[in-house]
């Protein structure tokens, strides 16, 4: 993305004139230069969306009339990605359901504006080689947003889970166990739900109640039961139905893989 025709796009959208330009003196940190403009409201924004057609939005939630839950709504097959910046904790979770990139809280730290936007601009160059390397496979998924992270609830406080810590989702009465390379937590929702939401390419379901992380898997074992062994040490059985789905999944050509 460092030629011309792949600068990207960025617009930020803020009601505060000063907090729109905080972030143009963070993207101005940055050693990429980017084609930038600003929006005021959600309703210039819409009409900047499709003048400027943006890659990436920057985006307040809390402003007059159109608030950015608003404006999203609007673009429900959104092609560009989203970063929040916003004074409120409360929306974190709502804006990890809207497929955002990243929840950024003001005053934004300058390490963690840079992390973020290395994120959201991964995932544009996901979408930019899928559309190169195959046009009509883009046209059925360049709208299917898998969770880079997500949120989970600890009593009264949610937890940031980022997809490429998890290890392993197992199933429980009630809910998941989600294990991480540093702890374990627990979520309301099923196993079916992360199946369904989380990278195919990256996680799959080996057994009727678990599913592991390809990147986490140090050795597969294959005999009779197969065997998948985790960083953590764990060992997972693949279920026997499922043994030819994983074994095409892992391609045969994991490093420590043996017969």
């Amino acid at each position: 993305m460092n030629s011309t025709a792949e600068k990207v796009r960025i617009l930020i959208v803020d009601d505060e004139t000063h907090a729109r330009r905080a972030i143009r003196r963070l993207l101005e940190c940055e050693k990429e230069v980017y084609c930038l403009d600003e929006a005021c409201d959600g309703t210039e924004a819409a009409e900047k969306i499709a003048s400027f057609a943006p890659d990436l939005l920057i985006l307040d939630i809390e402003m007059p009339g159109v608030s950015g839950f608003d404006l999203l709504r609007t673009f429900p097959n959104r092609s560009f990605e989203v970063i929040f910046v916003t004074a409120y904790s409360n929306f974190a979770i709502q804006a990890f359901d809207s497929h955002a990139c990243d929840y950024l809280l003001k005053p934004v730290h300058p390490s963690r504006f840079a992390t973020a936007l290395a994120r959201a601009k991964e995932r544009l160059d996901i979408r930019r080689s899928r559309s190169a390397s195959d046009n009509r496979t883009m046209q059925t998924t360049q709208h299917q947003h898998y969770l880079d992270s997500f949120f989970v609830r600890q009593g009264a406080r949610a937890t940031q889970i980022f997809s490429a810590e998890i290890i392993t989702i197992s199933s429980l009465e009630g809910g998941t166990e989600i294990l991480t390379n540093e702890r374990v937590f627990f979520s309301d929702e099923t196993l079916a739900h992360f199946e369904e939401h989380l990278d195919p390419i990256a996680f799959r379901r080996v057994r009727r109640n678990v599913i592991v992380h390809r990147r986490a898997i140090t050795k597969v074992i294959h005999l009779f039961p197969m065997v998948i062994v985790m960083r953590n040490g764990a060992e997972v059985v693949v279920a026997k139905e499922r043994r030819a789905e994983v074994r095409h999944w892992l391609n045969d050509e994991h490093p420590d893989s043996k017969t």
